[in-house]
């Protein structure tokens, strides 16, 4: 989803600056001096506050802007030192802890 600035096409906005940060990240970015904000999730009224500022907010969900870091990065990372104090430990994620939301086609419901 993207909040932009009234009048702000999208499709046309060069981007000299940006910030990211995954889960609800709008705090640690609100004092950031970029154009654009990437983000798990935010407030309504954080975004109204991006959008006054004359910045873009995109936000691509909680869960879908950590899985992947959790993953990739983090788990390689636990699992490096602990190796150094217990070979062959191991980092498992939870296959319980996923995203509670799902998308809905309501089309579908028909």
């Amino acid at each position: 989803m993207v909040a932009s600035p009234v009048g702000a096409d999208v499709a046309t906005t060069t981007v000299r600056s940006f910030g990211a940060c995954a889960g609800s990240g709008y705090d640690v970015l609100k004092g950031a001096d970029v154009e654009l904000l990437v983000t798990g999730e935010t407030s309504h009224h954080s975004a109204l506050r991006a959008i006054q500022q004359g910045r873009t907010l995109v936000q691509v969900f909680h869960s879908n802007s950590e899985r992947g870091y959790l993953n990739d990065v983090l788990r390689p990372r636990l699992e490096e030192q602990l190796r150094a104090e217990v070979p062959g430990a191991e980092v498992v994620l939870s296959e319980y802890d996923k995203d509670p939301f799902r998308i809905l086609d309501v089309s579908e419901l028909a």
